[in-house]
């Protein structure tokens, strides 16, 4: 009964990331869902394998662009994990990441930029500053911080006195101009940068 359990599961986990990868992502949902209905009843609610199948799960929701459920998901991953990781690890990692995916989709900026600095400094520890999975952290920084700006501006106003055409400072008062947030790639938005096919991860 276990042994055909199990097998359920990973068919359904494997059905879920086949669909993924054609990216189906509406049918890997419910195939994900199913996975770890299966893990629970295998594994229980905190073994590695159920972490595991909470992330494929929230890894979804990304594509899907619903970030609570997705922050949901990856906060659960988070906790687990840590059960049977160390804190500083690239599981935990991979969380913080995402976790600050749904938070700059759900505008959080604040809680994005956090979760997405503690990523960035285990990706860089671990992997070294130019490893592509550092740069996305990065990359993602600047995104958060430039939003961030964007924002404060948009809330100021055109007419701020923080926005003074005095001619003693002409360029002080743009952030466009002041803040090193503003990126110079100008693909880097919310399609090309939040959700990006080489950052799917598999699952073992």
């Amino acid at each position: 009964m276990n042994e055909k359990e199990k097998s359920l599961g990973e068919r359904y986990t494997e059905m879920a990331l086949d669909h993924i990868s054609n990216k189906k992502y509406a049918e890997a949902l419910e195939f994900a869902g199913n996975s770890l209905v299966q893990c629970i009843s295998k594994n229980g609610l905190t073994s590695s394998k159920t972490a595991d199948s909470h992330y494929l799960l929230g890894y979804i929701y990304l594509y899907l662009k619903e970030y609570e459920k997705c922050l949901s998901e990856m906060k659960v991953c988070r906790t687990i994990r840590r059960k049977h990781v160390y804190e500083k690890s690239l599981e935990i990692a991979m969380c913080d990441v995402n976790i600050g995916k749904s938070e700059l989709g759900l505008k959080n900026y604040q809680s994005s930029f956090h979760s997405l600095y503690i990523s960035w400094y285990k990706r860089a520890l671990q992997l070294g500053f130019k490893h592509h999975s550092t740069l996305e952290s990065l990359s993602l920084l600047q995104l958060v911080r430039f939003q961030t700006v964007m924002n404060v501006s948009n809330t100021i106003g055109d007419e701020s006195p923080l926005r003074s055409k005095s001619p003693l400072s002409p360029r002080s008062t743009s952030p466009m101009r002041s803040s090193p947030a503003h990126p110079n790639n100008a693909n880097m938005n919310m399609n090309s940068t939040l959700l990006n096919d080489q950052w799917i991860h598999k699952y073992e």
